[in-house]
C-alpha cells in the first residue's frame, strides 16, 4: 500500500477553483457589455466559490496532515515486515535498498518524508524533532 497523499478534497478544492474563474469571467462579461453592471450569476458564484475554495484548502491541509502522521515508521513495519533486518533497518518495498534518505518537507508541515536513496519512492513519514 502506498503513502497516498491526494484525495478527494485536492478535487473539491479544483472545482471551486474553476468556479471562482468562471464566476470572474461572468463578472467581466458584465462589464464588457457596456451597461456596468455585475452580472447576477457571477456575484452569486463568487459568493459561493471564495468560501468554498477557503474551507476546501484548509480542509486539504488539515487531512494531509493526519494522513502523513498515519503513515509512519510503526505503519512501514507492519505493512512489510519482511524488509525490516535483524538489525532494525528497513528496505524499500520498491527496489530493495537499504539507502533510506530523510527529507524535510516545507510549508510548516512539520514533517519529514523517508526517501529510498536510489528509486526514489515515499516510504514512510516522520515528524521533526
Amino acid at each position: 500500500m502506498e503513502p497516498k497523499i491526494t484525495g478527494w478534497e485536492s478535487r473539491v478544492a479544483g472545482v471551486f477553483l474553476i468556479v471562482a474563474v468562471a464566476s470572474f469571467g461572468l463578472l467581466a462579461w458584465g462589464d464588457v457589455t457596456h451597461d456596468r453592471t455585475w452580472s447576477p450569476w457571477g456575484v452569486t458564484l463568487l459568493t459561493i466559490a471564495v468560501p468554498g475554495l477557503f474551507i476546501s484548502v484548509i480542509t486539504a491541509a488539515i487531512l494531509q496532515g493526519r494522513r502523513r502522521r498515519r503513515f509512519n515508521h510503526a505503519w512501514y513495519r507492519q505493512q512489510h515486515p519482511t524488509l525490516v533486518d535483524e538489525r532494525g533497518r528497513l528496505r524499500c518495498r520498491s527496489c530493495g535498498s537499504n539507502e533510506v534518505q530523510i527529507r524535510n518537507l516545507m510549508n510548516k508541515t512539520y514533517m519529514r518524508a523517508h526517501i529510498c536513496g536510489q528509486c526514489g519512492t515515499t516510504l514512510f513519514f516522520s515528524p521533526e524533532v
